[in-house]
């Protein structure tokens, strides 16, 4: 979380706790708000679409390494090892 590093002891420690309590789908959620890549998905931050359909989502990157650098995305928020096969392929 890029708001770590401009909180105070105590906030941290507050949010620690308040994410050892939250459930699962909570926990999930959470995360969901805090995802760039999910914020780039819902529209919230704008960005350049190169193509899309009900599974990922593809935009030019903000920082290119190259020309045409693009970031291809799931529509649904997971961490990357937990994503399943289908939408890989």
């Amino acid at each position: 979380m890029a708001e770590q590093a401009q909180m105070s002891e105590e906030q941290l420690k507050a949010l620690q706790e308040k994410l050892k309590n939250m459930s699962p789908e909570e926990l999930k959620e959470f995360q969901k708000k805090q995802c760039i890549f999910c914020q780039i998905i819902s529209g919230n931050v704008q960005s350049r679409k190169i193509y899309e359909d009900g599974h990922v989502l593809a935009v030019l990157d903000i920082n290119p390494a190259n020309p045409g650098h693009i970031l291809v995305m799931p529509r649904e928020h997971y961490i990357f090892l937990s994503c399943p096969e289908s939408i890989i392929q």
